[in-house]
């Protein structure tokens, strides 16, 4: 299947941020277990390679977890822009210090 395989490519040498997944297909699941296999950070002992964000009564938490997939919680649902704003502002501020040589 082209597409699992382009998918499994790009899940498995990124940093995911998941949005408005249940994690209840069968399908993505499998793609989830398969990447917490082989995903590059394995090598680096990281317990997480990916972040998914969910509300304070998310009910799949373990789902994803158990797959190496953190939860990043929010209050509801109208947290999310806020959240994704400051995630944005801190990869901009990193990349401006490796940009000048400052860690």
């Amino acid at each position: 299947n082209p597409w699992r395989t382009k998918l499994l490519g790009l899940l498995q040498s990124s940093t995911p941020l998941f949005i408005g997944l249940s994690g209840e297909d069968p399908n993505l699941r499998s793609v989830l277990a398969e990447v917490q296999k082989t995903h590059v950070s394995r090598s680096l002992g990281h317990p997480f390679w990916g972040v998914r964000i969910c509300t304070n009564d998310d009910a799949n938490v373990s789902t994803w977890e158990i797959r190496g997939v953190s939860c990043e919680k929010v209050e509801d649902y109208k947290a999310i822009p806020k959240l994704l704003m400051s995630i944005c502002k801190r990869s901009a501020e990193f990349m401006t210090k490796s940009k000048l040589g400052i860690r």
